[in-house]
């Protein structure tokens, strides 16, 4: 008698649920919404279904956007992946109106070999750059730069200070993201203003206010465009000591990446330009995107520092292991670190990270084999 056996195979992942989300996938849900711009494949339909309800609507955005903003660390109905037998065919008419294989039953000898073949899908992830295993799309910068300016001043114990971001540039943006520092030894928050974005609570994340920080996601689907040095939105603090602006809030991407979309599709660096008296720029603390990204023998690390000071470069690989450090004294405004690719023992994703005072930002790059 030849014995057979039934095998159930079903794949599961469901860790890291913002691995590859970020605004400009809200962006691309909320123009499949509006007919503007179609989701072109079921695998896609899958991921904008983040809360599993066979459906594409506000509701997935407004779940992603707590998931962008660190409101919430996972979705609440959906696992970080789903799995689709790769033999099924999937499209955009079937993806959320059928019930799609996420397993397979296998029949075969007792002494033979089995295989299952699945697509996985990063939920909330259109754009299909979640990093799995060191692949994925790369975070691919246009170079350009999203600015917002910010009259310099200074501050006293008790004093209100309030900080507009004025559009500098702002011509047909469709969203952006970032996280805000702030010195919560010198100033506390105390609320905002919507300004022309008529940005509201839901466009910021306040769950890490004693920590410092807080993150920003706005969005549309049709690019919008500010008359220079109007009002985006007001950041309003009580002063707690004395202190300069400049060297008490600054942009980062410690929790939510500081990310632009325009509406040419490209993503853009966001910054603060602190504007003085006299209508020059003060320089501030600003970590920027390597350039080339990826690259494959050299890149260069940019940053500005507000002062002469002491700062620390350092590189480390998805685990967290340190590859590199560069710690020296550095000038006032523009400076930069050259790596080589013979100096990090690794390749694939990494990370850089930017120390100077109380000042930290980290940003992602991905070096060629």
């Amino acid at each position: 008698m030849k014995w057979m056996r039934i095998i159930e195979v079903v794949p599961k992942r469901d860790d890291n649920h913002r691995n590859g989300v970020s605004t400009a996938d809200i962006i691309k849900i909320q123009r499949h919404i509006l007919g503007a711009e179609s989701l072109n494949s079921g695998y896609k339909m899958i991921a904008g279904d983040v809360n599993k309800s066979n459906t594409i609507t506000a509701a997935d955005l407004v779940e992603l956007r707590k998931l962008v903003l660190f409101k919430i660390d996972r979705f609440g109905n959906n696992t970080s992946f789903r799995f689709v037998d790769k033999d099924y065919n999937l499209t955009t008419g079937n993806a959320l109106t059928s019930s799609f294989p996420e397993r397979v039953s296998l029949t075969n000898a007792m002494s033979g070999n089995v295989e299952a073949d699945f697509v996985a899908v990063k939920i909330g992830d259109v754009t299909e750059n979640a990093v799995v295993n060191l692949t994925g799309v790369p975070e691919e910068r246009s170079g350009k730069s999203l600015m917002f300016n910010v009259a310099e001043g200074s501050y006293k114990a008790g004093e209100t200070v309030r900080m507009t971001l004025k559009a500098n540039d702002f011509a047909k943006i469709n969203g952006y993201q970032f996280t805000t520092n702030f010195d919560n030894q010198r100033l506390e928050f105390v609320g905002y203003e919507s300004g022309k974005l008529h940005v509201t609570e839901e466009n910021f994340g306040f769950t890490m206010l004693e920590e410092g920080k807080i993150t920003t996601s706005w969005s549309n689907p049709i690019a919008e465009s500010i008359t220079e040095n109007e009002g985006a939105f007001t950041l309003i603090f009580k002063a707690r000591s004395q202190g300069l602006i400049s060297e008490s809030v600054y942009v980062t991407s410690e929790l939510t990446p500081a990310q632009a979309y325009n509406a040419k599709g490209e993503m853009m660096n966001v910054g603060l330009n602190f504007i003085g008296n006299d209508g020059k720029a003060v320089q501030g603390f600003a970590l920027y995107q390597n350039q080339p990204n990826p690259w494959g023998t050299e890149t260069l690390i940019g940053f500005n520092l507000p002062a002469q000071m002491k700062a620390k470069v350092s590189i480390y690989d998805v685990t967290g292991k340190v590859l590199k450090v560069v710690e020296r004294t550095f000038n006032k405004g523009y400076n930069s670190v050259t790596l080589n690719k013979g100096e990090l023992p690794a390749t694939g994703v990494m990370y850089y990270q930017l120390d100077a005072a109380d000042f930290s930002d980290i940003k992602k790059m991905i070096l060629l084999e």
